[in-house]
């Protein structure tokens, strides 16, 4: 192991890797406060991802669906479904190219134009209020280290902007979008490392009831940082693979308590080297006094009110 394995886990892999402290379960716990923050500001308003792609659209002329849903860390369907939203709401426009008829360039409207005005202050208000606490010198460090887990390369980042057609945010130095993309990164992450079959959610779910004993489901997707819907999915699909026991609460019959079976434990002991390796192979852009930077910051961001999604 290249780094300080306490950072992330015990000598022994039997209790896994305490998610409180491991850097994929720091960023989406992040993540989570900021989308709050942002449907706090926007409600059904204006989602992040289109402000991503509102954003590429700005800063890159000539640019086409394709390039923007890349730009904005989306993949082809979730880029092409924002598009057409951003298209319906009367804010981007589609034109041809005149060096590929094929090709069909986006372009900001006026109302985009003039929305963004307003839009951009708030969004950097919910980055404000995501850095809360943090000296200047610390939230443009945060900045500087995300990015360089968000983007692996200097060809991951895309290329130069060629414009600024309206009031946005540089999309590779917004908090929020470079937590989406370094949570993407866990995930490819996940999949390559992790031979078990179990998602990163349920590893959380797991390794919280292994450290902190039996609980009810609503305190469990409190330590996890998942929200009632994703940790009641997670939950089932556990139960199902009998790694986690169900049992009715003595003192409280609508209550479940849970906790995690023998063969969960199992599950947990032998998926460990590998989630290991999935946080040493995420902070390796990082040197290890920058991986403990990282990692106390995300630590140090306030809890919001409660987690609102499982991304």
């Amino acid at each position: 192991m290249t780094r300080d394995a306490t950072l992330y886990i015990t000598p022994e892999f039997s209790a896994g890797i305490e998610p409180r402290i491991s850097i994929g379960h720091l960023m989406r716990r992040a993540q989570q406060f900021n989308t709050k923050y942002w449907i706090d500001e926007f409600g059904s308003e204006l989602t992040g991802p289109q402000y991503a792609v509102l954003a590429a659209v700005a800063r890159w002329a000539g640019i086409d669906q394709t390039g923007a849903g890349e730009l904005a860390s989306l993949d082809k369907s979730t880029g092409a479904d924002v598009i057409n939203r951003l298209t319906s709401m009367g804010w981007l426009i589609r034109g041809g190219d005149t060096g590929d008829r094929r090709k069909r360039v986006l372009s900001l409207s006026m109302p985009a134009r003039v929305a963004l005005r307003d839009i951009t202050p708030r969004v950097q208000g919910v980055h404000g209020k995501l850095l809360v606490g943090f000296t200047s010198a610390d939230a443009v460090e945060f900045v500087r280290l995300l990015a360089k887990v968000a983007y692996r390369s200097a060809t991951d980042v895309g290329p130069e902007p060629t414009q600024t057609e309206a009031d946005v945010i540089g999309i590779s130095t917004a908090p929020g979008h470079l937590l989406r993309r370094s949570l993407q990164v866990h995930t490819q992450l996940w999949g390559a490392l992790v031979e078990e079959d179990m998602t990163s959610p349920q590893y959380a779910v797991l390794a919280t009831l292994i450290r902190h004993g039996e609980m009810d489901q609503k305190r469990l997707g409190e330590l996890a940082s998942l929200d009632k819907s994703v940790v009641g999915d997670v939950v089932d699909r556990l139960a199902r693979k009998e790694w986690l026991t169900k049992n009715r609460d003595p003192a409280d019959g609508r209550r479940r308590i849970l906790n995690v079976s023998d063969e969960g434990r199992k599950v947990i002991r032998r998926a460990s080297p590998g989630v290991l390796q999935v946080q040493e192979s995420l902070m390796e852009p990082l040197s290890v006094e920058e991986s403990a930077d990282l990692v106390r910051m995300l630590t140090c961001i306030p809890d919001a009110t409660g987690p609102t999604t499982g991304d």
